[in-house]
Order: C-alpha cells, then sequence, then structure tokens
C-alpha cells in the first residue's frame, strides 16, 4: 500500500523516526491501524474497544513520565 510504501522510505531515508518510533509504540499496545495526521503534528491509532485505547493510553503516557 501506499502507507508502507511511505513508512519503508522513511526508516531507508532516517526523516523523522520519531514517527515510526510512535507508530510502531502504538502498535505494540494492539492498535488496529495507525496513522500519521496530514502535517505530522500528531499520531494516533484505532483500537477496538474504549478499554483497550484507555489501557494503551495510561501505559504510553507512563512509559513517556519515565522515559522509556
Amino acid at each position: 500500500t501506499a502507507y508502507r510504501r511511505q513508512r519503508q522510505m522513511c526508516k531507508e531515508t532516517g526523516i523523522a523516526p520519531e514517527i515510526d518510533i510512535c507508530l510502531l509504540a502504538l502498535e505494540a499496545q494492539g492498535a488496529l491501524f495507525t496513522r500519521m495526521s496530514g502535517s505530522g503534528a500528531t499520531c494516533f491509532g484505532i483500537f477496538d474497544t474504549n478499554e483497550t485505547a484507555q489501557h494503551a493510553a495510561d501505559k504510553l503516557a507512563k512509559a513517556i513520565l519515565i522515559g522509556g
């Protein structure tokens, strides 16, 4: 897909590795679908339930606060 090609290009060229890290973190928490906003200011994930989404948000927020 175009998304996969774009993401691979970013990896290969080293463009904004933080974006890929963010998308991978969302996927690791169970996101069914991840994307970056058009301007690149936001990454988001779609989860199957509100509970799963909240659990992911809590876990990612904690990881950011403790630095990893």
